[in-house]
């Protein structure tokens, strides 16, 4: 059992203290659980993303390609990245890992706005 794992979809959420931005999301073939996620330059941003397929290979994963984010996450597990927002503007995160007939349409947009 991963301490940050993210139960539901309905537990996604997104915390901010301060400049730190904490993202907690799941995956589940074909969607995240969030569409969008929205942070100011210069945040620390970290992404928790659980996978919440039960399917032994249905592995996700979470790339986002102008920060050089790539990883993945198997089914029911947990991981996590951390970084700092400072480009702005809007960037599409993916699933990095073939996973779905779908699997194109698993996709989301962060924006990075001016603090």
């Amino acid at each position: 059992d991963f301490p940050n794992a993210v139960k539901s979809p309905s537990d996604s959420r997104i915390e901010r203290n301060g400049k730190k931005v904490n993202v907690y999301m799941t995956s589940e073939a074909p969607a995240f659980s969030l569409d969008e996620i929205a942070v100011k330059l210069g945040d620390e941003v970290t992404i928790t993303l659980t996978n919440h397929d039960k399917v032994e290979d249905l592995t996700h994963g979470f790339g986002i390609e102008k920060y050089n984010i790539n990883f993945i996450v198997n089914p029911q597990e947990t991981h996590s990245v951390t970084f700092k927002a400072d480009k702005v503007g809007m960037y599409w995160y993916f699933c990095t890992h073939f996973c779905h007939a779908l699997h194109l349409e698993m996709r989301g947009r962060m924006i990075v706005e001016r603090a």
